[in-house]
């Protein structure tokens, strides 16, 4: 940390969070009641009740995770997997219909069709001479 001349530092320290929460009422517009929320909205947060409450839930969190991790692992079961395994059949089904349409109708030999291609273009091109 950086002091000047006089030995102090730049930085303060304060009580109040730096960070703000913002919470939401719904009211009517130009509500009689907005002011008195607003006070003990303020009123709450200047208190601390909402980071107690945050640090409480939090603390109900570090225990639920606690007793979730105490128990022993369980080993996979084909009904926790199923739907997954279920969506790459069916993936691998379509690919090998699609595959075997290729192949029928000719999509997979190329070199053969261009060949054709080649062969129609110079009957054409000796004809017309």
């Amino acid at each position: 940390m950086r002091h000047d001349r006089y030995g102090e530092t730049s930085v303060h320290i304060t009580s109040q969070p730096v960070r703000v929460f913002m919470g939401a009422y719904g009211l009517q517009k130009d509500s009689i009641f907005t002011a008195k929320f607003s006070g003990v909205i303020s009123r709450l947060i200047e208190a601390g009740l909402s980071e107690k409450w945050l640090s409480d839930e939090m603390d109900n969190v570090a225990k639920i995770t606690e007793r979730r991790t105490q128990d022993e692992p369980k080993a996979f079961v084909l009904e926790q997997v199923q739907g997954a395994l279920f969506i790459i059949v069916l993936g691998l089904g379509q690919s090998a219909i699609a595959f075997a349409v290729e192949v029928m109708c000719g999509a997979g030999r190329p070199e053969e069709r261009q060949k054709d291609a080649v062969k129609e273009w110079v009957q054409r091109r000796q004809h017309s001479y």
